[in-house]
């Protein structure tokens, strides 16, 4: 049986303010023209799929959606031939992941609060606030990373990467559902699926680089970030129990996952100044 302490016009009205934010991926002309009939037909489903099925239910209405959205988005700018957007994840795929690690680096303080973790409370509270443009940040950068190896990845790594950003996506949700009452443990499970097939879309995405040699340095490190989350978080959240005092592994955990991606963005990042940088010939 569902549960009810979360209000459905609470859950309806938030994802269609994170839909209408994601709308920024049209064209102007075509937001101006079609935003408004958009948003109302998504909020009509998200409606309709909570009524049918619940919380899952707009969890693979959105799932759908995303998908939906990435290709007609592209379709409509290649149309216009205005891909300014896309080319601006592209051109700073680095720095979105620079600032994502940082975010995380800060926000890994948090883990190492005394006592019950829920709530965060004091400087713990504000150090896990950092997550969420944490993030919202990784989240482009992987997607400017599709973006922007798209041709050497090949298929399968490229799906991969995509397959990673909704998984990312999906944890982004989770951590705005939260912010209602009772929402972080509504959606807890919904929003560790998402970040573990990241991490997942991580190892294999990395298996890749080496093979391609995809990234400009550092090709080695979404697996072994990967392995290490993996090796640290399955073991921790198969227990059950609620964190309680300073949590050593996470703390490294959440520090380390924001150092690797980091680098990788300032590997990245190096490129793409090398390839603007003008020739001396």
């Amino acid at each position: 049986m569902r549960t009810n302490n979360i209000q459905p016009h609470n859950l309806i009205v938030i994802s269609e303010r994170l839909y209408r934010l994601l709308l920024f991926m049209y064209p102007a002309d075509y937001r101006r023209e079609y935003a408004p009939h958009m948003a109302q037909l998504f909020r009509d489903m998200c409606r309709d799929a909570y009524a049918q099925e619940g919380i899952p239910g707009m969890v693979m209405w959105w799932a759908a959606t995303f998908f939906d959205l990435l290709v007609t988005a592209f379709e409509e700018r290649r149309k216009a031939k205005v891909l300014l957007n896309m080319s601006l994840l592209k051109r700073f795929a680095g720095i979105f992941l620079i600032g994502g690690g940082i975010s995380f680096m800060l926000a890994s303080y948090s883990q190492l609060q005394p006592g019950s973790h829920y709530p965060f409370t004091g400087i713990y509270s504000l150090s896990s606030q950092f997550f969420v443009p944490g993030y919202l940040l990784i989240l482009l950068g992987v997607v400017g990373l599709a973006l922007r190896y798209a041709r050497r990845l090949g298929t399968v790594g490229g799906l991969t990467l995509w397959i990673g950003a909704l998984g990312l996506l999906t944890t982004c949700i989770w951590l705005v559902f939260s912010l209602i009452p009772n929402g972080w443990d509504q959606f807890f499970a919904v929003g560790i699926m998402g970040f573990f097939l990241y991490i997942v879309c991580l190892i294999i995405f990395g298996a890749i680089a080496i093979r391609r040699n995809i990234l400009p340095r550092w090709n080695v490190l979404p697996i072994v970030m990967g392995v290490m989350t993996v090796a640290i978080l399955v073991p921790f959240f198969s227990g059950g129990s609620e964190p309680y005092g300073a949590q050593w592994p996470l703390f490294f955990c959440v520090l380390l996952i924001g150092l690797f991606h980091a680098m990788i963005g300032y590997g990245v990042q190096t490129e793409q100044k090398l390839e603007t940088a003008p020739s001396n010939a």
